[in-house]
């Protein structure tokens, strides 16, 4: 611990500065705002406006060229050469509606950590009449930005995939969506489930599709996750276990 007194003042401001551009390179520009703010509050000097706004430009465009290539990936991956044109379309508007409704969460949290189970609503929101038939179930945890559109992707191709072919394409079926966390100690970790109940019997599909693709292995590169997909006789069940410093940038 560095005592007061011990470094010269240019010695601190150099100290500043450097961790304000660690967390600037990080991605993280709103933590930079508030360590120069707290900062120049300890000084009594005014918050200084341009280089805030400097930092939100810099925030806004490393976000806008996250969102292009997400849309990219979409895009690319679902209309891709023999896929039947207007399923394509379907799944292709689909799927920005639900990167959408992520978007939205995002910017009503100002691109702070949102509630998993407001992302939960968010990535079921296109599918409101099948609502009530899925049944969520768990504690308060707070997702990262980073985490919220992939997370929300695969949620909401998990729902296509049951309203289609699985226990929501029958009226008697449900889901069970539940997360908890597990372990403990310095490496805690979300538990979620995704299972499926009552719908007509399921098979491993013949070739694995952009959906597929996503909540099996693209989710489980991102996260650092554990990812288990069984296609059982009674419906499908998707279970991913992820450290939950995953879900906190």
């Amino acid at each position: 611990m560095v005592k007061r007194g011990n470094i010269s003042r240019d010695q601190a401001a150099a100290l500043i500065e450097r961790a304000r551009r660690l967390l600037e390179d990080a991605g993280d520009g709103t933590a930079a705002i508030h360590l120069q703010d707290a900062i120049d509050a300890l000084e009594g000097k005014p918050c200084r406006q341009a280089e805030r706004d400097t930092i939100v430009q810099f925030e806004l465009r490393h976000r806008f060229r996250n969102i292009v290539a997400v849309t990219q990936s979409l895009v690319s991956q679902t209309l891709r050469p023999g896929a039947p044109i207007e399923d394509a379309r379907e799944r292709l508007t689909e799927r920005l509606a639900a990167m959408g409704a992520a978007v939205d969460l995002l910017l009503g949290a100002e691109w702070e950590s949102s509630p998993l189970d407001a992302i939960v609503r968010a990535s079921l929101a296109h599918y409101a009449d099948h609502r009530e038939r899925i049944h969520c179930k768990g504690p308060e945890v707070m997702i990262g930005s980073n985490a919220v559109i992939s997370l929300t992707l695969a949620l909401h191709e998990l729902e296509t995939n049951a309203i289609k072919y699985g226990a929501l394409s029958v009226p008697d079926g449900r889901v069970d969506l539940a997360w908890s966390l597990v372990g403990s100690g310095d490496e805690p970790k979300l538990w979620l489930q995704w299972c499926e109940h009552g719908g007509p019997p399921v098979s491993p599909p013949t070739r694995q599709g952009f959906g597929t693709r996503l909540i099996s292995s693209a989710i489980g590169r991102f996260l650092s996750a554990e990812v288990q997909l069984d296609y059982t006789p009674g419906g499908v069940t998707w279970i991913m276990i992820a450290p939950l410093s995953a879900f906190s940038s």
